[in-house]
């Protein structure tokens, strides 16, 4: 009277294949070498201005006390 039945497979799988896929070792290499080089680059613009923002402000307080007295 009912049909229970449930379709799983609604996408037909398809094999990749093998030979494109398949990533030259030195292109991974250069690849990671490349993001490093980036991430260490954006960590040291943003201590260079975490920095110069430490240093304007304590001479931003030294000049405010100064000038209160």
């Amino acid at each position: 009277m009912f049909n229970r039945t449930v379709q799983l497979d609604v996408v037909k799988k398809t094999r990749k294949n093998e030979t494109q896929d398949q990533e030259d070792p030195v292109e991974k290499y250069n690849r990671l070498v490349y993001i490093s080089a980036a991430v260490n680059n954006t960590i040291f613009q943003v201590t260079k201005v975490v920095a110069a923002y430490m240093v304007l402000d304590a001479t931003r307080k030294i000049v405010v006390n100064r000038l209160s007295k």
